[in-house]
């Protein structure tokens, strides 16, 4: 199948048959990993690792696809394995893959061939012999290690025996540390007695060790592999998809971004006078702080922050937006049903309103004319005027009746000290006068 290291990777996931714990409590139970392994068909040396909780996907693939091409001493480093980089010398993008009908079927798998030139391949409905290889490292990990670590799962229970989720100890850190070492034992101690060698192996003395079939086929069938810069990598793994240019920013999902670049080009300007349009973007599944701007075929990317207007969804993942605005969805679904309702119910008092207020109007209307009822209407302003102040006065105090106009309302009286009867009386106000006064233009208004 493959002329040398990288002429086909192989790539596949499997549930991990062991359950974890929590990093944060370890008294909670957090379940089974996802594992992805890539490994080279040539030389049956693993590339890729990736252990992780999304459930099987283009997530986890990418993640394996990722670590495929990243430098083994950094990578084996973040969980304290020191290793020489001839321990595991992995970091190229291979010629082609080959997959099942999964991860790698679809739009994001299409920026592996026009954006990374590799050749994918899936294999047919229930074929997962085609792809043997990576197939059965699934099976030599579980037994030669995962079996025997407490947690694992025991595919036999007796009635009666202990839960052996109870036993779960690792987490998900320490189980990828686990894996790490499982690989570099894999490629470095895993004798292959049953690989066949041809002329020009038996020629060299290779031994049947993965690494060792790795440098020889580096040496003797090289080309296949090739090197990119981690972000372009990176870029066209994460998953794609078009957003829109408009005044307010770059639109996706129901947020607003913007960068630099949009700021120096003057492009929400332009979607004011001009309208929007669309542009090719990749993000992040697991945060919506930033979205990149795939330029020049997707070797150029170009970050794009969250607006102030948006910055109250930063640090939130996808699906919590995504619920978010589902959610003000059917919120406005409902508020539309209620106004609707709404409106029903008012219009029908309306015409009810309108109906009462015609029969009353139409009885006094008998035997009046309509140059009758057009004339005075200045007057008969003022008299309804005049009505509408007497009804709707205030009318504050205990009195039973309301002081007449005119009248001058009596103010308490200050208790004046028996011993001092020759104390300052203040003069009368008036306000008689003042009434009068307010009378008098009321009337002439």
């Amino acid at each position: 199948m493959a002329f040398g290291p990288g002429s086909i990777y192989q790539i596949d996931a499997t549930i991990g048959d062991i359950y974890l714990v929590s990093f944060l409590d370890r008294n909670r139970i957090i379940g089974r990993p996802v594992i992805y392994i890539i490994i080279d068909t040539f030389s049956r040396m693993i590339t890729g690792l990736s252990v992780s909780l999304e459930g099987p996907s283009w997530l986890g693939a990418m993640l394996a696809l990722e670590n495929a091409t990243t430098d083994k001493v950094a990578f084996c480093k973040e969980y304290g394995v020191e290793i020489n980089p001839e321990d595991w010398p992995c970091h190229h993008l291979p010629e082609a893959m080959l997959a099942d009908r999964g991860e790698l079927e679809g739009y994001n798998a299409d920026n592996l061939v026009n954006a990374l030139n590799i050749r994918v391949s899936n294999t047919p409905p229930y074929r997962a012999d085609w792809k043997g290889i990576v197939e059965r490292n699934f099976r030599l990990i579980n037994d030669t290690t995962i079996h025997w670590i407490p947690g694992a799962v025991k595919r036999t229970r007796e009635r009666g025996d202990k839960d052996y989720r109870l036993d779960a100890v690792l987490d998900l850190q320490q189980f990828r540390k686990l894996m790490v070492l499982c690989v570099l034992e894999h490629n470095k101690d895993h004798q292959m007695n049953w690989y066949r060698m041809d002329e020009f192996m038996i020629q060299d003395n290779v031994e049947p060790y993965p690494v060792d079939l790795w440098n020889w086929g580096i040496q003797n069938r090289s080309g296949h592999l090739r090197q990119m810069t981690p972000d372009i990598v990176r870029l066209n793994l994460l998953p794609t998809a078009e957003a829109s240019v408009t005044a307010r920013g770059i639109y996706y999902k129901g947020l607003y971004y913007t960068c630099e670049l949009a700021l120096r080009e003057q492009w929400f300007v332009k979607a004011r006078m001009q309208g929007r349009w669309k542009v090719s973007i990749a993000y992040e599944p697991r945060s919506l702080d930033i979205i990149y701007l795939r330029l020049n075929e997707s070797r150029h990317l170009e970050v794009c922050q969250l607006t102030e207007a948006d910055q109250r969804f930063k640090g939130r993942d996808w699906h919590e937006v995504m619920d978010y605005f589902e959610e003000q969805k059917q919120a406005q679904e409902i508020a539309n049903t209620r106004q609707q309702q709404s409106k029903a119910t008012f219009h029908a008092q309306l015409e009810h309103l309108v109906l009462e207020a015609t029969e009353q109007t139409e009885k006094h209307q008998i035997g009046q004319s309509k140059r009758s009822r057009l004339k005075d209407i200045r007057e008969n302003r003022k008299l309804e005027r005049e009505n509408e102040r007497d009804a709707g006065a205030w009318k504050l105090g205990n009195e039973e009746l309301p002081p007449q106009p005119g009248q001058v309302i009596s103010l308490p009286s200050v208790p004046q000290s028996e011993d001092n009867d020759d104390g300052y009386v203040a003069p009368p106000k008036p306000i008689d006068k003042l009434r009068k006064l307010r009378e008098k233009k009321w009337k002439n208004d």
